[in-house]
């Protein structure tokens, strides 16, 4: 019952030609233009500053988590193209569909905060983990809030008319 989010793509482009070509289908990239403007990173999770070659901070990871998340919750990446660059190109300039056109079902809460974390700036994105961490725990606290309302609204209310339609109407999350 745990989920745990794994990406190779980094350990096998730093292993080098032995690396095993099954540990990850996605795409790394390795560019060393100058000592200090490396790129190295999966394009469909990488920050804009990553993308770029700025140096990266823990917002930095906050974005590629906002990523992480955003296929967990839609089954795709917030960003596609033909070719690395493409999808480079995106994190620096695009905006993103919200999650709620591919998955409907996603609180606001949720989306709100993965939207959020893909903020091109890193000013405008959460300060750090632990903010992030307080927010998925709101949410949460926020979906039993209503699944039990639900619940109890399905027990109490058990028919048709007006008041069984009340019942039907979620909250906004």
């Amino acid at each position: 019952n745990k989920i745990k989010v794994l990406d190779f793509g980094l350990a096998k482009a730093l292993a080098g030609e032995g690396a095993n070509p099954t540990l990850s289908n996605s795409p790394t990239i390795s560019v060393a233009a100058t000592q200090q403007g490396v790129i190295l990173g999966t394009p469909a999770y990488m920050s804009p500053e990553q993308a770029e070659g700025r140096r990266c901070t823990k917002k930095s990871d906050l974005y590629s988590f906002g990523a992480v998340m955003y296929v967990m919750l839609t089954g795709r990446p917030p960003f596609t193209g033909q070719t690395s660059l493409d999808i480079l190109r995106k994190h620096l300039t695009a905006r993103f569909d919200r999650p709620s056109r591919y998955a409907p079902e996603t609180p606001r809460l949720l989306e709100d905060l993965v939207c959020k974390l893909l903020e091109k700036d890193p000013d405008d994105r959460h300060p750090d983990a632990h903010i992030v961490s307080l927010r998925l725990r709101e949410v949460v606290r926020r979906v039993e809030m209503a699944s039990a309302h639900e619940t109890e609204s399905r027990g109490v209310l058990d028919g048709d008319g007006p008041v069984a339609a009340t019942a039907a109407a979620r909250p906004v999350i």
